[in-house]
């Protein structure tokens, strides 16, 4: 508001029961929430307040109930805490204390029960933990270890039960993992592996033998770069770069055959675009920009009879919010 600035706000979907929790940057400044993640009855979020620079906050959506869970980097500098997901009774993040790098974290709500998981690449250099993904009890998520490269790691939220998955590239080199989405007993990534390009859709199941590269998209070395992950169905929803057709909707059985362009929504190289999408009822809604000139909601099912516009005329939805069922 413009009186007290971004702030936290709890509301129970009425007028009456809508307000700001607290203003932790005092006045009209903004702490400007973010990373908002459920955790049992609480929420873990980061916020940036003068003398603390963005640090990890939880609240129970109360004034009384909201306090700082650490300032990792101490002062004013930030330790940038990103990438929180709940397992385990913990919400584990990644934070740089200024001391060990970015390396991962975990809390279980309290100040006390705040501290560094594991030193993952030891010393100052940083793993740059990426994408916890729940996945069989365990979270998965991509960091970087000197010796191993960019690698897929799982971890428990203790230092003892945090491990790599499996070397998939030998020696220093990178998978450069990103984009990870547990599908049945997979898990879906876009990375470099088969020999295609840097970000090609991939699927692992843990182990090496069983990390499959699931279509080269953009051949032969450019990147297709899917995102936009999304169960639809028995399959999974993504988005990609084509070499001929730009970026359009794709979906994956989790094998290469199975993986395949749903709809040319936009003919042609420009492609539609699309950066937002959310899941409901086994279908995916997204945006998408269609003669360079407008930029609509369309539906998917997973079939190109089925993927139609919603809209119509410049709508332009952006950030995709799935509400009910």
């Amino acid at each position: 508001t413009n009186q007290y600035g971004e702030e936290l706000w709890v509301t129970d979907g009425t007028p009456a029961g809508t307000q700001m929790v607290i203003d932790l940057h005092a006045g009209d400044g903004s702490s400007s929430p973010a990373n908002l993640t459920s955790f049992g009855n609480l929420l873990v979020f980061t916020a940036d307040v003068p003398g603390f620079g963005r640090e990890p906050w939880v609240t129970d959506g109360t004034r009384a109930g909201t306090q700082l869970l650490g300032d990792l980097m101490p002062g004013s500098a930030s330790s940038a805490p990103d990438h929180f997901a709940a397992a385990g009774g913990r919400v584990v993040f990644a934070a740089d204390d200024g001391t060990h790098g970015s390396e991962p974290w975990s809390t279980d709500g309290t100040l006390a029960g705040t501290a560094q998981m594991i030193d993952l690449n030891p010393g100052n250099p940083s793993s740059n933990p990426i994408e916890f993904t729940a996945f069989g009890g365990e979270l998965w998520f991509s960091a970087t270890q000197s010796g191993v490269g960019n690698e897929l790691f799982r971890t428990d939220g203790t230092a003892g039960g945090t491990s790599l998955v499996v070397e998939l590239i030998p020696g220093n080199a990178s998978l450069n993992a990103d984009g990870l989405t547990a599908f049945g007993n997979l898990m879906l990534f876009h990375g470099s592996f088969g020999g295609a390009g840097v970000f090609e859709p991939c699927v692992t199941d843990g182990t090496l033998g069983g990390t499959l590269l699931l279509d080269d998209i953009n051949t032969p070395a450019s990147d297709s770069s899917p995102k936009l992950f999304a169960n639809i169905g028995n399959d999974v929803f993504f988005s990609a770069s084509g070499d001929t057709s730009g970026r359009e909707p794709y979906k994956t059985d989790g094998t290469p055959t199975g993986t395949v362009l749903i709809k040319d929504v936009n003919p042609g190289s420009f492609g539609s675009t699309m950066t937002t999408r959310a899941e409901r009822g086994g279908d995916v809604f997204f945006d998408a920009n269609v003669s360079q000139q407008s930029i609509n909601l369309y539906v998917t099912d997973g079939t190109g009879a089925n993927t139609v516009a919603l809209t119509s005329g410049t709508v332009t939805p952006r950030a995709l919010t799935t509400l009910g069922s």
